[in-house]
């Protein structure tokens, strides 16, 4: 390989707009596809200009086709799998039973098959190895199917994963040292059954492909950083690689520049500078194209060039602020042959905004923020769930803008136009969606089918006027509506009389009367928003035009309407309530005398009377609008329009800081629904969900964008531009991206053409220095080079275009605040040990038969992911790993002693738990009918299983648990101690088992905790010691233990005559209602019956085949001399375990019999 030609400028990126994006002399013009040339289809992303975009959203076919480039990757990439071989294909009939016969006449059913259900084992090639990690594989449509962090092995170069729903799959990292594939050998023999060195593949074994018979196509995320000598810094950010080793990476060993060519102390340098900047890039080469393609997208991203010098070698250089003007040497006319070209933009050529769109590479560690559905054709004004949809009301500037759409999770249509111009508020009353209008002030309702002006009767007393409301110009709008206690509750706006309330009783409205006790000053306001805080509804209000001093207050429903404590100067109004952590929280717009500015404020109240200012948001903006709480945290939206691009975000406060979860946008309702929180507003409706250990790419733009207002003043209009800079994973360096671009934009800087003699301008493209004309009139004006050219091989004389350098001036872009949700420090995934945990024999109606182990733990931090379970099997010298597990679930702690002698069904004493745990919010209220089948809320109290109804916040760290079901699944009710641990049990809780676990043994465990980076020490976890017992083998009680038909105060003449209920594990009795029993010929194992006088035991019986037992007057004139004055009887259940060959008992239950 070689360079045709001399370079005597360098390969610069491309500033958009500048003239940086010229190339001279000759270019290296090596195909990367050609050198690096394999089996793999070309695959080309959807409108990406510029090469190397790390993630690939086009579905591609099934093939193969031989001589296309094999994709490489550095950094973090996402990309289609392409099809190596098939076989094994094998399917599987789907039946169904069907009735047989005509007319009802009987003839039994038969068998009928319905479909097939395909497998297969195939390979499918993903890119050049060998790679570090996998850590996303996605089906054809995009759902996940695995996630995590699949990391090379020391040697062998494969692992084996299972993916939801298709089989197992061994991905092998494209090492040196790969083995053939067992399955694969099987099919086609060892001769020819290729082991794929240095290729990253996958191997399907035997997986489900299908309903039909198509192999389908898979996509992968892996992450691939290559060590390079030259510096030890190619990782930025766990995921992104450092831009310097990439192009290094490509000059080397992609086109094959010897390293002599390279100059490694100026690629080390800008290396050290872009690890600094957290400058890291992904980039994925699909695509056959010149390798200074991919160069010239890089250095476009991190702003730089590469100079070949006179020394024969490569030189990178960043375009930065790192020079000092007056150390700059000075050109001017002893230098410069003839006049040089002098020329400024105009300011009409200038821009003013810049977004840039970027790669988002969504991390476990982080939430996220995309579009629901939407634009609308307006704004979204309200919210609200009816009948297990979202329901949304828009509005806007006519007639025709207030409408109602519904969304299903999915998505979203229009079903309603109401003619009005806002849905200003939505609410669900005796099963009716109501929709609260304005401009002309109607109300309508929802029965799930049609829509309905509402016309109910009205109280006749002319204080009360009739409902609906009459139109223009008497009534403005319905801004809010509550149920309440079984009556709702519109808020008005009278254009004449201020603020009503009317309320509709037994299908009658009713204006309140003395709506706000002695408060006159209300009838000059709005009710604005209502909220229910501790069982009561509550009132904001907001000043009409011409009041804004008496607006702004907040009134509470008692028998009146009574003023709260926040009756504060200069509130105009109550924009937005919020309920978080058992306190009440207010978003207010204040206005500032004398000059009248707003400001939005959060205010919070314990009580809802005595009022503090919680938070006053960093950037001024007019109000907020919404707030919501959601997975343990409060989030409330603000609103501008002050030019700010941090004036209109979302905050989000943990009960300790607000930061900025959303930034972009007003949003004027939110609401949390189906496990998401929904935000809507100018540009329809956001939905933000939590991760779950998922990596995964979209395409998003930076926010906040890049803003020069004086620019837009000058010009008096926007002008805004998009940028692609697709190398880019993170908002944090899209946002610089946007602001660096700007600052070159915004200005009309001069751009000058000189002409100079090669050997008195030794100046290269990057370089700095002063440049002054006097016919010009130019002095000492800072320059940049950004070409050189040659006037042809016999001349001296070279042409130098330089700009007047952006780092000379005083930029007056906005400055730009580094958002949120960026990569996290390294000391953000700092691992705790836990401190509440516990090791426990998994139940019967869990595990079945046979000894599992249920570990759980209570997770220290956001990022905890999961535990390493281990068990010492020598009493603690040493551990081997059992498993990696995933059972954190939130944790309480009782807040006073809860005693056995309550009711099984405890519906009446319940309990209260202290609890800091963050995923606390994640337990809800569930049916009773769910509660008693155990189908839902289920904890363990101690060594106590119980299931619960409800839970409800008391405090902020308290809360409380009622209909309570006691003793489930075989345990036994027993007197818990304040401070006994509880944990909640989810659906989702995984058993493991291990040969070592065995009856009688004593072991200890350890969980140790990781996150995404981290796995915490083993040395650091504390021991959890368990003796096993085999509870899954283990009979439960006999319950309805009687003697003479009496389990209490039973007595006796002659014969004492024993009777019982049986419960059995496998016709669950530890699973339903308390105390099922079994019919009188249902039993497991035998019973045992001991016989006590003055706790002396007399008697055993033993191999008792019955329910009832007679103890006759025989046997106690033999054992006691003597009917005795008091018999205490004992009974447990016990059986013979084939497999363990030992015999397990229930614990007994007692019945005592007198003497009459």
């Amino acid at each position: 390989m070689s360079i045709s030609g001399a370079i005597s400028g360098g390969i610069t990126g491309a500033m958009y707009g500048y003239t940086v994006g010229q190339w001279y002399g000759a270019v290296i013009g090596f195909i990367i596809g050609a050198i690096i040339g394999g089996f793999l289809p070309v695959i080309f992303a959807p409108d990406v200009p510029k090469p190397g975009t790390p993630n690939q959203e086009q579905l591609q076919y099934t093939t193969n086709v031989i001589g296309s480039p094999l994709y490489e990757v550095l950094g973090t990439a996402k990309m289609v799998g392409n099809f190596l071989f098939i076989g094994n294909e094998r399917s599987v009939a789907v039946t169904q039973k069907v009735s047989g016969g005509k007319g009802g006449g009987g003839g039994g059913s038969k068998t009928q098959i319905v479909g097939y259900n395909y497998y297969a084992t195939f390979g499918e090639g993903i890119c050049k190895g060998p790679v570090d990690s996998l850590l996303s594989v996605f089906s054809d449509n995009d759902d996940l199917l695995w996630s995590g962090e699949l990391n090379r092995p020391v040697s062998g170069g494969q692992s084996t994963i299972t993916l939801a729903g298709v089989g197992s799959m061994t991905f092998y990292f494209g090492t040196d040292d790969h083995a053939q594939n067992a399955t694969v050998g099987a099919l086609v023999g060892d001769s020819i059954n290729t082991p794929y060195r240095n290729l990253c593949y996958a191997i399907f074994n035997d997986c489900y492909i299908g309903s039909y018979n198509r192999v389908p196509t898979f996509k992968f995320i892996v992450r691939k950083t290559p060590a390079i000598d030259f510096n030890a810094n190619h990782i930025i950010s766990v995921l992104d690689y450092n831009p310097a080793h990439a192009m290094w990476y490509i000059l080397h060993d992609m086109v094959g520049l010897p390293e002599e060519w390279l100059d490694e102390s100026d690629f080390s340098d800008i290396a050290d500078v872009l690890n600094s900047e957290s400058r890291g890039i992904s980039i994925l080469f699909d695509q056959q194209t010149e390798a200074l393609s991919y160069l010239q997208n890089i250095l476009t991203h991190i702003d730089g060039v590469i100079r070949y010098g006179n020394d024969g070698k490569f030189h990178p250089k960043l375009i930065r602020n790192d020079y000092d003007a007056g150390l700059l040497e000075l050109v001017d006319e002893s230098i410069i042959l003839e006049p040089p070209q002098y020329t400024r933009r105009a300011w009409i050529d200038t821009l003013n905004e810049i977004k840039v769109q970027y790669s988002k590479l969504s991390r476990p560690d982080s939430g996220e923020w995309v579009v629901a559905c939407g634009p609308m054709d307006a704004f979204i004004k309200s919210m609200a769930i009816y009948r297990g949809k979202l329901y949304i009301g828009t509005g806007g500037a006519s007639a025709s803008t207030g409408n109602v759409y519904v969304f299903d999770g999915v998505t979203c249509q229009k079903i309603w136009e109401s003619g009005n111009y806002c849905v200003e508020s939505l609410a669900v009353y005796q099963d009716k969606l109501y929709a609260g209008c304005s401009a002309y002030g109607k109300l309508y309702y929802y029965n799930g089918a049609t829509w309905t002006q509402d016309t109910q009767p009205y109280n006749p007393d002319p204080f009360n006027p009739p409902f609906p409301l009459p139109p223009l110009p008497v009534f403005n709008g319905i801004y809010c509506l509550s149920e309440e206690h079984g009556q709702l509750y519109a808020g008005v706006n009278n254009w004449y009389d201020g603020g009503q309330i009317y309320v509709k009783m037994n299908n009658v409205w009713y204006r309140e009367r003395n709506i706000f006790g002695n408060d006159p000053a209300i009838e000059a306001s709005v009710a604005n928003k209502f909220i229910i805080f501790n069982g009561k509804l509550f009132v904001g209000c907001s000043g009409s035009s011409g009041t804004p001093a008496t607006g702004g207050k907040i009134y509470k429903k008692e028998d009146n309407w009574m003023l709260t404590g926040f009756d504060y100067n200069n509130i105009d109004a109550i924009t937005s309530f919020g309920v978080y952590d058992g306190r009440l929280y207010a978003g207010v717009q204040r206005v500032i005398p004398p000059f009248n500015d707003t400001y939005g404020e959060i205010w919070v109240s314990d009580s809802g009377f005595s009022w503090s200012l919680a938070f006053t948001p960093p950037v001024r903006t007019f109000s907020f609008t919404s707030m919501a709480a959601y997975n343990g945290r409060l989030y409330a939206s603000s609103c501008g329009g002050l030019g700010d691009p941090l004036d209109e975000v979302i905050y989000v406060f943990d009960g300790i800081n607000w930061t900025v979860s959303h930034d972009s946008g007003c949003h004027l309702a939110m609401i949390a629904y189906n496990g998401n929180l929904y935000a809507g507003g100018y540009d329809g409706l956001s939905t933000y969900f939590d991760y779950n250990a998922v990596t995964n790419f979209k395409k998003e733009i930076s926010a906040p964008c890049a803003f020069d207002i004086g620019n837009k003043n000058i010009q008096e209009r926007l002008v805004s531009k998009t940028v692609d800079l697709l190398l880019f994973t993170t908002n944090r360096n899209a946002v610089w991206a946007a602001f660096n671009i700007l600052q070159k934009l915004s200005y009309p800087f001069a751009t000058i053409t000189l002409v100079a003699s090669r050997d008195a301008f030794r100046y290269e493209v990057g370089d700095c220095f002063k440049f002054s004309w006097a016919d010009y009139g130019v002095s000492n004006v800072v320059c940049r080079v950004v070409q050189i050219q040659e006037e042809g091989p016999e001349s001296e004389n070279i042409t130098i275009s330089v700009m007047e350098d952006v780092f000379s001036i005083t930029s007056a872009v906005s400055s730009f605040t580094t958002p949120t949700n960026y990569i996290p420090a390294a000391n953000d995934f700092i691992i705790l040990p836990f401190t509440r945990q516990k090791v426990t024999e998994a139940p019967y109606m869990l595990s079945g038969e046979e000894i599992d182990i249920l570990s759980v733990a209570c997770r220290r931090t956001y990022n905890d992911l999961g535990y390493n379970l281990y068990m010492s099997i020598d009493g603690g010298s040493s551990y081997s790993l059992m498993s990696a597990m995933g059972n954190l679930v939130p944790f309480g702690s009782l807040d006073a002693d809860y005693t056995y002698d309550t009711y099984t069904i405890d519906d009446v004493v319940g309990f209260e738990i202290n609890t800091f745990n963050i995923d606390i919010d994640s337990v809800e209220t569930t049916t009773w009918a769910n509660v008693l089948s155990g189908q839902s809320n289920t904890a363990l109290l101690e060594d106590e299983i119980i299931s619960f109804q409800s839970i409800t916040p008391v405090t902020t760290d308290r809360y409380r648990l009622d209909g309570i079901v006691r003793g489930r699944y075989g345990t036994e009710k027993v007197t818990h101690l304040e401070g006994a641990g509880l944990f909640f049990i989810t659906q989702d809780i995984t058993l493991v088992t291990n040969s070592e676990v065995l009856v009688g043994a004593q072991r200890k465990f350890k969980l140790v905790p990781f996150n995404l980076k981290v796995v915490g020490n083993i040395a650091d976890a504390e021991a959890q010691d368990l003796t096993v017992s085999g509870v899954a083998y283990t009979p439960y009680r006999p319950v309805n233990f009687c003697a003479n038909a009496e389990s209490f105060a039973a007595r006796y003449d002659a014969d004492i005559v024993l009777t019982w209920s049986a419960r059995m594990r496998s016709e669950g009795a530890g699973l339903g209602i308390p105390g099922v029993t079994l019919s009188t010929t249902t039993r497991e194992g035998f019973f045992e019956v001991e016989v006590y006088v003055n706790s002396i035991l007399v008697r055993t019986v033993t191999a008792i085949d019955a329910i009832t037992w007679t103890y006759t007057s025989a046997m106690n004139i033999t054992d006691n001399g003597a009917l005795a004055d008091e018999i205490t009887f004992k009974l447990s259940n016990y059986l013979f375990n084939i497999a363990t060959n030992l015999t397990y008992r229930s614990i007994q239950t007692i019945v005592v019999c007198r003497k009459n």
